[in-house]
């Protein structure tokens, strides 16, 4: 379960909303990820520390797979409910999100994006600079930080085999 939770504190794929004021750039990325933490179906994988993390959520079941083997959670989509408390954070001021940047047009796996950047301070986390890739579609389709590569897919999910 740690590793999901790092897993999705890396992704930020988050949505939710209190009264702390964000420039536009930070606030253009956070409105991406809440979209994203709100679709119906996705792919995200997480690659860091020589570790691969799958989640698929797909009709409001969340599977995870580490290694070879999917698991199915009995819980409907953790990740939205986990992604809501962390952006409530950062909007309110309590995990600053700092350094705002577009860095300008990117391809991910064949999906025009523009990246931006960011940095964001979780007490227990380490801290460093983070790039986001955010389609016209306005998802982030990718994420990036010097130890973790995130890509997450919306079209063509379906729930695995287990």
């Amino acid at each position: 379960m740690k590793l999901i939770a790092l897993s999705l504190s890396a992704c930020l794929i988050f949505a939710a909303n209190t009264a702390h004021a964000l420039d536009s750039v930070c606030e253009t990325y956070l409105r991406a990820a809440e979209k994203s933490a709100q679709q119906p179906a996705r792919h995200t994988i997480t690659e860091t520390g020589g570790m691969r993390l799958e989640i698929i959520v797909v009709d409001g079941k969340t599977y995870t797979k580490m290694e070879s083997k999917w698991t199915r959670h009995n819980n409907t989509d953790v990740g939205q409910t986990a992604a809501k408390e962390l952006n409530a954070a950062i909007r309110s001021g309590k995990y600053p999100m700092t350094g705002c940047r577009k860095l300008g047009p990117q391809i991910v796996d064949g999906i025009p994006t523009t990246a931006y950047a960011y940095t964001l301070k979780i007490p227990g986390m380490p801290s460093g600079e983070a790039k986001a890739f955010v389609g016209s579609d306005g998802l982030v389709h990718a994420q990036s930080t010097s130890d973790a590569k995130v890509r997450i897919r919306y079209r063509g999910v379906t729930a695995p085999a287990l």
